[in-house]
């Protein structure tokens, strides 16, 4: 063990030493001791301290200060955090007649222990070195805990990154040619086809729309793992949430010859502050499970009220219920329902098609927007699933409906359009490019094609390009350095009808979505989009006159 003494009397120092010795000499008598040697040094305040301090290699350091703030101190116990190495070294402050206070600062200072040398004898010192250097051992120990805690935190917050980016990179990669397949197939249905060829087509568009739902509902389901879906709080309207809901699985109930009914208490408000998509999200998703499950010719139906908060004037409860004519949840199976992955019945879920992510995703939205579903009741003759949120309501007085941010950006043009094209489309990838194209022309409309975002802004032309169509991830100049530029040439040349910019995406976080919307984007819409989709789109977005077929 090596001992060193810091001192600016040589007096004191001598006696510290001797003290010391005589201190080890008597517990290695007692066999208290037994380490081999004990080297003590001496170094002079004065000196070049820390280079002495290097040359000792101590174990402990025992400084002479008349107080907390002595410079000799505080320069040893900078030395002693900056040495370099696997073990802390323990300063321990020497005075003559020490009060609490003064201790107090001593340690909040940074020292290990104190040595009274009005109050000390050699035992009591012997239990300080050993005290300070357990102390020291046991804060190295908890610093190298903190640093292996430390680097696995990053370790796991870099493959976390890793994984963001690679679920991303998937997400594009898979959606790019999905978008394909759905557009194409679509457009293909729309052609003159023999009853086979039709029957042909249908089925690749059903399983292309399938395997998209499919892919979102993974993905979806690993961004709430991840944390990275973040809710959008606006004004909405839950009428309208359940009326969207309804009508994205319309067709899907059709086919099946399916009747879906619908209830809605008149003191649902007409506005609250929710996020709309999740609402419709979670409603689509217990439909389409309801629609999955309940044999041709049944129904479904769509129940929803409102409850008004005991504790708050202007909230309250959004409660929503579905309830089908299916076979039901067998009860051993009610209780894991909502587990991500499970199905009701294997073998009947492997006919009807399914992940087992549905409900899963249903529960964990619910729990994001702090509301609760619950199966209300399942027997052969049906399943009712309720789910509640609660609602901040808002009040509406300056206009019968809610105006959108982007609706007040980029008010709608009823006039004749101009000559030429009045859609521009900005596209990277040649198939979803040739699908926007050929969809646009057969729908009886022009539309100029831009082959990169550079090349979109040069051909760019206010009041005449009514509706832009772009891609969001393009070499160079991306959708979101696009967007401000279209709205910068529309401010210099004073538009006096801004274009609707629709953002189309296979990838993306919430992120990009915001940053899209910031720069000018109307709407943000990820692949893979469904012909009815983009038809809808560019017949709210242009005129009457120029609305597809």
């Amino acid at each position: 063990m090596n001992l060193t003494v810091v001192s600016g009397n040589e007096i004191f120092a001598q006696s510290m030493c001797e003290h010391l010795s005589e201190c080890f000499r008597i517990q290695h008598s007692e066999n208290r001791y037994r380490e081999e040697k004990v080297t003590i040094h001496v170094i002079d305040k004065e000196d070049s301290l820390v280079e002495e301090l290097e040359k000792t290699q101590s174990s402990v350091v025992l400084v002479q200060a008349l107080s907390p703030a002595d410079p000799g101190l505080l320069q040893c116990m900078k030395w002693a955090q900056n040495t370099k190495g696997s073990t802390s070294i323990p300063i321990i402050a020497i005075c003559d007649g020490i009060d609490d206070p003064t201790a107090a600062g001593f340690i909040k200072a940074g020292a290990k222990e104190i040595i009274d040398t009005k109050h000390s004898n050699l035992r009591s010192t012997y239990r300080t070195l050993i005290t300070a250097i357990t102390r020291a051992s046991l804060d190295t120990d908890r610093q190298n805990r903190e640093r292996e805690v430390l680097a696995i935190r990053l370790a796991e917050e870099q493959a976390s990154n890793e994984k963001t980016y690679f679920v991303s990179m998937v997400s594009h990669e898979i959606r790019s040619p999905l978008q394909n397949i759905i557009g194409f197939s679509s457009l293909l249905e729309e052609t003159d086809l023999d009853d086979e060829q039709s029957e042909y087509a249908s089925y690749l568009n059903k399983n292309a729309i399938h395997l998209s739902e499919l892919v979102s509902d993974v993905l979806d389901h690993s961004k709430i793992d991840r944390g990275s879906i973040a809710l959008k709080y606006e004004t909405i309207s839950p009428v309208e949430a359940v009326e969207d809901a309804i009508s994205f699985v319309e067709t899907h109930a059709l086919n099946k010859r399916i009747n879906i009914g619908k209830q809605l208490d008149s003191f649902i408000p007409a506005f609250v502050e929710g996020d709309k998509l999740r609402i419709i999200q979670i409603l689509k998703n217990l439909l389409e499970n309801a629609i999955k499950f309940t044999p041709e010719g049944g129904c479904i139906s769509v129940n929803a009220c409102w409850v008004d908060s005991q504790e708050t004037d202007n909230a309250g409860t959004f409660e929503c219920e579905v309830e089908d004519s299916g076979s039901g949840i067998a009860p051993e199976r009610v209780d894991r329902i909502f587990a991500p992955f499970v199905q009701v019945d294997p073998s009947r879920d492997q006919q009807a098609g399914g992940s087992g992510l549905g409900l899963a995703l249903c529960k964990r939205l619910c729990e994001m927007m702090k509301g609760k579903i619950q199966i209300k009741h399942t027997s052969p003759k049906g399943t009712c699933i309720h789910f509640a949120i609660p609602f901040e309501k808002v009040e509406v007085t300056d206009h019968p409906s809610v105006v959108s941010e982007s609706s007040k950006r980029t008010p709608l043009n009823h006039e004749p359009p101009p000559d030429g094209a009045n859609i521009l489309v900005v596209e990277d990838d040649k198939h979803s490019r040739a699908y926007i194209e050929r969809f646009i022309r057969y729908s009886g409309l022009s539309c100029d094609i831009a082959f990169n975002g550079q090349q979109g802004i040069n051909m760019f032309c206010p009041g005449q390009h009514l509706l832009i169509v772009t891609d969001v991830f393009m070499p160079h100049v991306n959708g979101i350095d696009l967007c401000y530029k279209i709205r910068e040439i529309e401010r210099e040349r004073q538009a006096a009808h801004p274009c609707t910019i629709f953002a189309i995406s296979a990838g993306g976080s919430e992120d990009t979505r915001n940053q899209m919307l910031e720069a000018g984007a109307d709407h943000y819409l990820r692949k893979p989009i469904r012909i009815d989709q983009l038809r809808q789109m560019i017949r709210d977005a242009l005129p009457q006159k120029t609305a597809p077929r």
